[in-house]
């Protein structure tokens, strides 16, 4: 028991997320004989689980604004706070990915339409030109 425990441990310490953490808080309460020493070790864990927290809090958030509004800036926002984690979450990148997909094809549409519009208004112009 208590190596799974010390297993846990240094899993939250390499990577600091709660589910880590509350893993290996789990296993320290279910141990008989207290070991200070590994209490201590979760103990200074701690702030950097809640730092990693917040983190994914932020990113999650700005993620979830450029879902909402589709817009280069928007994604631009969630990129920096998503490959700024202290621990990488594939998810949140297979949420990007899919993210940057979804706005390139929304601005190649958009570059078409304007291109179309361009044309357009040259053709009337051209056909204003020779009715004159």
């Amino acid at each position: 028991m208590k190596e799974k425990l010390i297993e846990a441990i240094e899993k939250a310490e390499d990577e600091p997320t709660k589910s880590n953490y509350d893993k290996a808080i789990s296993l320290l309460d279910q141990l008989n004989d207290k070991d200070e020493r590994l209490a201590e070790r979760l103990e200074k864990i701690k702030p950097t689980v809640e730092a990693y927290e917040e983190e994914l809090k932020l990113a999650k958030e700005a993620i979830e604004k450029a879902e909402e509004n589709l817009n280069r800036e928007t994604y631009n926002e969630a990129y920096k706070l998503v490959v700024t984690l202290s621990v990488p979450n594939s998810r949140l990148d297979r949420q990007l990915e899919a993210l940057d997909q979804e706005i390139t094809k929304i601005e190649e549409e958009e570059k078409l339409a304007k291109e179309k519009e361009e044309a357009e208004r040259i053709a009337a112009e051209k056909a204003e030109a020779e009715r004159v």
